[in-house]
């Protein structure tokens, strides 16, 4: 089946997702997925198959795991990129590759997988790896530089993530080097971090469990840059791994440890060139918004880097996201950051960028308040003081004026007493009690001003 259709499947596998979601993260017109979403239905229908629904305005294929892998090894086939990531893994791990033998396993024609082994040959020539041929005419692997060994684990990284939809050819790849059940290895993982009270995501779980064939490609790497500074974290972590860990390797371990302290200190970066990314962007937003936090700021990196880390290899981890007019007004300016950037970022990791930046300008201006005018129509003596009293408590450097304001006729010289005004009739009743439209409205007033005073600049 044609790629855009294989990319849609693997996100309705994670997640429901409207089209207009699902087209911002394909890059797509929202009719080339209409047309794609009934080629899939068609297909489905022949395998006897649930087809994709729209459901509150959210497509959704609801299928049990065992036919989702009916589903994806009924396709039989892979996109360009899984082609060039299979022969990659495949490369690195056995330090040779015949051609033929894999054109054949794959089903594709010698031409194409010319054209995909061409790609991995760039891909480890120009960042310093050395291959050639043997005897039999076979590829083979002479050496394998720093950068092209982190490549690997990436790519091994997305395989374990997907496993439960790969095809056979990917399966039996996954399953011939790895030495561990993935669903027992993560439990592990999971209890090990629950020890030690580090949270990690599926993806950093996922690359725990890469890190194990990595372990058994490389035993003979010098392991120079494992070394650390022995501290009380480091000590209980090595503790924790040996306990839970004990059937694990002696290699795997030292990896281990390693990471899992790495990911204590919010320091798991491993592709220096998308943390540079991820600061360049980092840097232009702090000057954009005027924050000065180190600590938001290493935050904002964090999110950042995993974001062009998954989209980057295209780890479909999305979920469907709406965008409120405050949002969308953050979302222009990271737009336009991203594009000169040359950087793309699925919508949801958009989102959790925009949320905490959100957040973050409001508690800055939110400081610099001091006088707010709230004028009401409709409002019960009793909850006009329980509100001052909320208000007070939750905005506490804030001093509030609340009156009634039936004909509006409030004068301009007492209005410019206050920093803001805030007029409860003009506030969307959807919103909810008074103290949460008062608190939207005073949100809405403090991103007003600060994009304004953005696009003056």
């Amino acid at each position: 089946m044609h790629e855009t259709t294989i990319n849609i499947l693997k996100i309705l596998y994670e997640t429901k997702i409207t089209k207009q979601n699902l087209a911002q993260n394909l890059k797509l017109k929202e009719n080339t997925i209409t047309k794609s979403v009934m080629e899939i239905n068609n297909f489905l229908e022949y395998l006897k198959l649930n087809k994709i629904l729209i459901k509150d305005k959210k497509l959704q294929l609801d299928l049990t795991k065992r036919q989702w892998n009916k589903l994806f090894n009924s396709l039989n086939s892979l996109t360009f990129e899984e082609k060039v990531d299979y022969l990659y893994i495949k490369f690195v791990y056995f330090k040779f590759l015949n051609l033929e033998k894999e054109r054949i396993i794959l089903n594709i024609s010698r031409s194409s997988i010319d054209r995909c082994f061409f790609v991995v040959k760039n891909l480890l020539e120009k960042n310093g790896s050395k291959f050639g041929y043997n005897k039999e005419k076979m590829n083979i692997l002479i050496d394998l530089s720093e950068y092209n060994r982190k490549i690997f684990i990436i790519k091994l990284t997305k395989l374990i993530i997907e496993e439960n939809i790969l095809i056979s050819s990917q399966r039996e790849l996954l399953n011939s080097m790895k030495q561990f059940v993935v669903k027992m290895r993560i439990t592990k993982l999971i209890i090990i971090s629950k020890c030690l009270k580090i949270p990690v995501t599926i993806t950093q779980l996922s690359f725990l469990c890469a890190l194990d064939i990595y372990a058994n490609c490389f035993k003979d790497i010098k392991k120079s840059h494992l070394k650390i500074e022995e501290t009380e974290i480091l000590k209980k972590i090595k503790l924790v791994v040996n306990c839970i860990g004990f059937s694990f390797t002696k290699e795997y371990k030292e990896f281990l440890i390693f990471y899992i302290y790495k990911i204590s200190l919010n320091q798991h970066i491993y592709i220096e060139e998308i943390y540079s990314k991820a600061n360049t962007i980092s840097n232009k937003i702090m000057i954009k918004f005027g924050i000065d936090d180190e600590m938001f700021k290493n935050n904002f990196i964090e999110y950042l880097y995993s974001g062009i880390l998954k989209k980057e290899n295209n780890i479909f981890k999305v979920k469907n996201i709406i965008f409120y007019d405050n949002e969308k007004k953050f979302l222009d300016i990271l737009d336009n950051i991203l594009s000169e950037c040359e950087i793309s970022l699925y919508v949801c990791d958009k989102y959790r960028l925009i949320y905490l930046l959100k957040n973050k300008v409001i508690d800055i201006n939110i400081n610099n308040i001091n006088k707010v005018l709230i004028l009401l129509q409709e409002i019960t003596p009793s909850r006009q003081l329980t509100l001052k009293q909320e208000l007070e408590k939750y905005f506490k450097n804030i001093e509030f004026d609340i009156e009634y304001d039936f004909l509006n006729n409030r004068s301009v010289k007492n209005i410019k007493n206050y920093d803001y005004v805030i007029n409860d009739s003009n506030i969307n009743l959807e919103i909810g009690d008074i103290f949460d439209r008062i608190n939207f409205e005073l949100e809405t007033l403090i991103i007003d001003n600060l994009i304004r005073d953005i696009h003056k600049r």
